[in-house]
């Protein structure tokens, strides 16, 4: 819990420019696992089952090319047959045929014994409809395809056909090379998609928030140019409001500071004004004091004589 709130406090403070690629990549990183994984349940059932079938259509497709040659019992046909076929298709490992009593009629290996192939290929022939199973032959694993060939309901005998492992899973790890190829390809255009988009996102962001500053600095004139519709777009209008509302409150200031000005310099010109009229004044009464006490003084002078 910790570690997640570390996390969480480390990313909070990352640029919103590595915010969206991180963001985009961890949810191409969740989409991609999920079509792995998608794609792997697909490979094991589906691909699996449709590759089982097309092993069963083609050794159904065997068994009734060889129907003719195992109702007469030619050997020797169904050996050449046999050797046809694997001559034909590198992914089959063998090809033999039971009688009803479980002996060997026919088959396509080279020196090898009969009871090699009962050890490696016979299995339990009761059952009368096709069985696929997994097995090893000569120490390889292949898919075994059992049919048991009937004939106007009388059972006649089992052909066993086995498919190498390995073909099919080639098939598959190309089928996965493939996968890895597209998802890997699918990942560098989410890169490369995730630089785009944050391009987009971003640069308007960044511009409106170099423009903010500009503002705080003083620069109320700058305006944003913008270029959608969208929220960014809404908000680079309300910026450009934002300047302009400013721009005109402080054009007001200034002419109110003019005004203030000039309104103090007249009150300081008044101010001057009143203080020589009020100089005048106290002159003067200082003046009428002393002609006040000279007149006295004379008075008192002429009284004495």
């Amino acid at each position: 819990m910790k570690n997640i709130k570390k996390i969480k406090a480390k990313f909070i403070t990352l640029p919103l420019r590595r915010k969206i690629i991180i963001s985009i990549m961890l949810v191409a990183v969740l989409l991609i696992f999920i079509a792995w994984i998608s794609m792997e349940f697909i490979i094991s059932h589906n691909l699996i089952n449709e590759i089982n079938n097309a092993k069963l259509a083609n050794a159904k497709d065997i068994a009734e090319r060889s129907r003719d040659f195992i109702l007469t019992k030619d050997a020797a046909k169904l050996t050449e047959l046999y050797f046809d076929e694997k001559e034909q298709k590198e992914d089959i490992a063998y090809i033999v045929f039971y009688d009803e009593k479980g002996k060997i009629v026919a088959h396509n290996l080279l020196d090898s014994k009969k009871e090699d192939l009962h050890r490696h290929v016979w299995t339990d022939k009761s059952s009368r409809s096709s069985i696929i199973s997994f097995r090893r032959f000569m120490d390889k694993p292949v898919w075994a395809i059992d049919i048991p060939i009937i004939e106007e309901n009388v059972y006649i005998g089992t052909l066993c056909i086995g498919f190498y492992k390995e073909y099919i899973d080639v098939v598959l790890n190309r089928i996965r090379l493939l996968a890895i190829g597209l998802l890997c390809i699918g990942a560098i255009i989410t890169f490369f998609l995730s630089l785009f988009l944050t391009r987009i996102i971003v640069e308007p962001i960044e511009k409106i928030a170099e423009t903010a500053r500009k503002i705080g600095k003083g620069e109320l004139k700058i305006r944003i140019k913008a270029q959608t519709k969208d929220e960014i777009g809404m908000l680079a209008e309300e910026f450009n409001n934002m300047a302009k509302n400013l721009q005109e409150r402080d054009r007001k200031l200034t002419e109110s500071a003019k005004e203030i000005k000039i309104s103090s310099k007249k009150l300081s010109n008044r101010v001057d004004e009143l203080e020589r009229f009020h100089r005048l004044i106290v002159g003067r009464e200082i003046k009428m004091i002393e002609l006040k006490k000279e007149i006295k003084r004379l008075k008192s002078k002429r009284e004495n004589e």
